[in-house]
């Protein structure tokens, strides 16, 4: 168990005070530890069990894992068979697990009584086993039936428990480890298809993969190595798969090569991982074989994933290739907008326009169309014709409602007339276009805070508590509320009529 998940369970240890039956897994004999010899045992002498333990768990929180280790003991040799003993041996478990220590299984089968956690001893119990029985690398012997009983005692008693999945994958190992590889395979199976979206299903499939090529079974084990390859490519364990697939294919067996929709799949996984430079390989690969039902799609993905590396020629060079063929218009819209991006990072200026134009004349309402109309303004800020600029901002405030853009632009404006003095006007561009379209609460809490500000430099001071005024009821007491409260109780003393 890492530091973090340690230091969740010291709450639980504190409240846990119910003494129930033991659970019905064998406890061995512990050898007695020698009684610790410590700066703190004159203290730990003169303390009640219940104030070492919070002594005990300050100084691990603090860093002194030395003098808590003697405390623990102190508890758990001076009141044996209590629930202070019970949960200093849990943490001294947790402690000789974390420095692969002796002793960890027989300090965790002492905490055995305590049920409000007892999953999580159990889950830990078993991998004290499993480390007495060489767990983890695979070496079986020792304590492994142990481990795997301990498994079964967990999944079976607490099958709503967090750590049920960590449970099932730990029993599939303690199988491996045991050498019962058909039951271990059939566990690793069972829980990626329990578990497909787990952060551990790259590694049972993995270790199926594996599994079935120790026994000979090259199918089963290229069926889940190209599983792991399609669906997990950006895993670590991917890279292992792959040197199992040469395998499989250096021994003389076929292993199938990827159809178009396996490496669309594939390169959307490592595009959403950004790893641009790998999914391009997949996208490129699809683009080249020709039609295909993906060959649209890989094209746009091609291009959006040169323009996140910064190649903006060759993403120009794809989306043009692609609106020059037969194009779904769900698609021709999507790579009309990167099209602007891609124009707007070269300085093509007349390519720019041409291509906002295209998207105002056949998608004239689309949030799409709304940016691209946005990245004009920002193409006139930058060079210092503010006019045009705010034209253009104006023109997503009026047209595009609602719009990311939309917010974005509404800001700009609102803002630069502030900036500018225009205080009357900025009031009108915070506060009028509220109504128009469903914006977040916070965007929502800072056009009316600066809406007000922008009322009280006008002298509009009743105009200004109002818009105070509905700032925290909007859900968020953030920023913005702590300020608005502040200004409304100020301004409800000033003026005459104030509410």
């Amino acid at each position: 168990m890492n530091r973090c998940a340690v230091f969740l369970l010291l709450a639980l240890l504190i409240s846990s005070c119910t003494h129930l039956e033991t659970p019905e897994v064998e406890a061995s004999s512990p050898p007695i530890p020698p009684s610790p010899v410590s700066p703190v045992s004159h203290e730990a002498q003169v303390c009640e069990p219940e104030e070492c333990f919070r002594s005990a768990l300050e100084d691990r929180l603090a860093g002194n894992l030395h003098g808590s280790w003697f405390m623990l003991q102190y508890i758990r040799e001076e009141h044996p068979g209590t629930q202070w003993a019970a949960r200093a041996s849990f943490l001294l478990g947790l402690r000789a697990l974390e420095d692969k220590a002796d002793l960890a299984e027989y300090y965790l089968e002492e905490s055995l009584t305590l049920t409000d956690i007892e999953d999580y001893v159990l889950y830990n119990l078993a991998g004290a086993y499993r480390a007495v029985g060489g767990g983890g690398g695979g070496g079986g012997g020792g304590r492994t039936g142990e481990a795997i009983d301990a498994y079964d005692l967990l999944i079976k008693k607490y099958p709503d428990s967090t750590l049920l999945p960590r449970a099932l994958y730990g029993r599939a190992e303690a199988l491996e480890e045991g050498g019962v590889t058909s039951e271990a395979l059939e566990a690793f199976e069972a829980f990626i298809s329990s578990y497909p979206g787990h952060p551990l299903t790259p590694g049972a499939i993995l270790r199926a993969s594996a599994l079935a090529l120790g026994s000979g079974d090259t199918n089963d084990a290229a069926r889940w190595a190209r599983t792991l390859h399609i669906n997990h490519p950006e895993s670590a364990e991917a890279r292992e798969a792959e040197a199992i697939i040469e395998e499989i294919r250096s021994s003389g067996a076929e292993v199938p090569d990827l159809a178009p929709g396996e490496r669309y799949t594939r390169a959307e996984k490592l595009f959403n991982a950004s790893r641009y430079e790998e999914a391009l390989e997949d996208f490129s690969a699809i683009v080249e074989a020709g039609s295909s039902p993906y060959y649209g799609d890989s094209l746009i993905s091609l291009a959006i994933a040169q323009l996140r590396l910064k190649r903006n020629v060759e993403a120009e060079d794809a989306l043009k290739r692609y609106l020059d063929g037969k194009t779904s218009r769900e698609d021709e819209e999507k790579a009309l907008y990167w099209l602007t991006i891609a124009s707007l990072r070269q300085g093509k200026v007349a390519l720019l326009f041409d291509t906002v134009k295209a998207l105002k004349k056949k998608f004239p309402k689309s949030p799409y169309t709304a940016r691209a109309v946005f990245f004009t303004g920002t193409h006139y800020e930058e060079r210092g014709e503010g006019e045009l600029a705010f034209k253009a901002y104006e023109e997503v405030i009026e047209g595009y409602a609602g719009t990311p853009a939309w917010r974005e632009a509404l800001w700009k404006v609102g803002w630069k007339a502030y900036l500018d003095g225009r205080y009357r006007e900025a009031y009108d561009t915070f506060t009028s276009h509220l109504e128009k379209g469903a914006l977040p609460a916070e965007d929502r809490q800072k056009l009316l805070y600066w809406g007000g500000r922008s009322a009280e430099m006008t002298g509009l001071f009743e105009e200004a508590v109002s818009s105070y005024a509905g700032i925290c009821g909007l859900g968020a007491l953030n920023y913005y509320c702590q300020l608005a409260s502040q200004r409304q109780g100020l301004l409800s003393g000033g003026f005459a009529g104030g509410p």
